[in-house]
């Protein structure tokens, strides 16, 4: 590299949760930060993930609480305008992008939109936008880039949409299919349903939902099939043709079943966006499940590159371990140490409606590590917190050690799941036993108070 490279103690690439805290902290410490980003500062979460998917999800969280209540009281679900819904959608991106760069060139980091690319272990160029062919120069890299749909290597593949593109949709086909049993496809078909739309979900194994428990899992699939959504096992993706205005996806093991549709999702998972990067060029190892680090987020081939996010190898792609993962990483940057984020009861949740959440370990991962436990299962569309909004999929199974002790892990399906998945969070982290989870003064009556029942 010649001496025109641009010198930064540290150079981030990837503006989502993890590139930003690490940069954020970076930046406050004094250090000079270079940001690539090439989407759009603030990642997935604000601009194409999180917060536009809870936006869109408002109004039909509300239809779901009417359809529980009808004929208690409510004569008529609300009318929903798929147009109006996207407009409010909307509303939480517009601008977002410009804003959340320009509070990071406040802290003195040096912002370009682009595509970085490492050329040696020292050394990354920006190789798109309009500042194509800049070099940068660090003491530190942070490769924090995310993750992007998995490539599908059937026929017709490319006619999929992703998330991103059902995210911008202005107008709804009548038909929508949703290849893959995953968070996406549970979340938007519940969306699409109740805004008219038929939709097929299709997963090519006997599972959805895999990382979440398989019985409440198996809850929310009763209660996607109740809301009148198709949801098909077994039934790998074969073929995407087009078909007039629309399409004709076939699934299963042959291409046995036809589904026409208006618009065919991808939702069959995701896998980190290190194609093009140039890690070998800088000498930092990964595999097809994201850049091989330490307990420390160093790459453990090249040190002076930290990796953080769901592009490194980590059980978890989520919002919330991103931005541990980088305040992590910048501390680690600023003062030479070797801090581990701490991802204990890491609560996993899909928004679908119901929601299911799942907090600590799962039932066959303590089978396999021949831990002792109890087994506590209970049926909540019987509780009165439930009964009284009408719904009729509800359910919670805690994982606890014996004789009333912490509670290794909890599960639920139902309304509240989202909120209920915090404190359960809470309380397998400070491992506070059962039994006094059990005796304490809850608010009567909430959600809440019926984890003294649950465990």
């Amino acid at each position: 590299m010649g001496g025109k490279a641009e010198r930064f103690d540290v150079v981030v690439l990837g503006a989502g949760p993890g590139g930003g805290a690490a940069a954020a902290v970076c930046a406050k410490a004094g250090l000079s930060v270079a940001m690539i980003e090439d989407y759009g500062f603030g990642g997935t979460c604000p601009l194409r993930g999180c917060n536009p998917k809870k936006a869109l999800l408002g109004p039909f969280e509300a239809h779901h609480l009417a359809e529980g209540l009808r004929g208690k009281g409510v004569d008529a679900l609300p009318e929903l305008s798929w147009r109006d819904v996207a407009l409010f959608r909307d509303s939480f991106v517009d601008g977002k992008a410009e804003s959340i760069r320009a509070a990071y060139a406040d802290l003195g980091i040096t912002t370009i939109l682009g595509r970085g690319r490492f050329t040696d272990g020292g050394h990354v160029a920006v190789q798109s936008g309009e500042e194509a062919g800049r070099e940068l120069g660090f003491g530190h890299a942070v490769v924090a880039v995310g993750r992007v749909p998995r490539p599908l290597r059937e026929p017709g593949a490319d006619l999929l949409v992703s998330s991103d593109d059902f995210l911008r949709v202005s107008r709804l086909p009548q038909r929508v299919v949703f290849i893959g049993g995953g968070f996406i496809s549970f979340e938007f078909a519940h969306a699409a349903a109740r805004a008219g739309a038929e939709a097929t979900i299709a997963h090519r194994g006997p599972r959805v939902l895999r990382g979440f428990d398989p019985d409440m899992a198996g809850r929310l699939v009763e209660a996607t099939r109740a809301a009148g959504i198709e949801v098909l096992t077994d039934a790998p993706l074969f073929s995407v043709e087009q078909a007039g205005q629309g399409l004709h996806v076939r699934v299963g093991r042959n291409g046995e079943t036809l589904l026409p549709c208006g618009m065919a999702v991808h939702g069959a998972g995701r896998v980190p966006a290190l194609d093009e990067l140039g890690l070998n060029s800088a000498g930092v190892g990964f595999t097809e499940h994201g850049v091989r680090t330490g307990p420390d987020l160093r790459s453990l081939t090249n040190p002076r590159v930290l990796a953080v996010g769901d592009c490194r190898e980590t059980p978890y792609a989520l919002t919330p371990t991103a931005d541990a993962d980088g305040r992590i990483a910048g501390r680690n940057i600023v003062d030479g140490a070797s801090a581990v984020p701490d991802c204990r009861a890491v609560p996993r949740v899909c928004f679908s409606l119901p929601p299911v959440c799942a907090v600590g370990a799962l039932e066959e991962e303590l089978t396999a590590q021949g831990a002792a436990f109890e087994k506590k299962e209970r049926d909540l569309s019987r509780e009165f917190s439930w009964k009284r909004l009408g719904q009729r999929f509800a359910a919670s199974k805690l994982l606890v050690e014996p004789d009333g002790g912490a509670v290794l892990g909890a599960h639920m399906v139902g309304h509240g799941a989202d909120e209920l998945a915090n404190l359960f969070a809470l309380a397998i982290r400070q491992r506070t036993p059962a039994r006094e989870l059990a005796e304490g003064c809850w608010a009567y009556p909430t959600l809440g108070y019926y984890l003294r029942y649950m465990v």
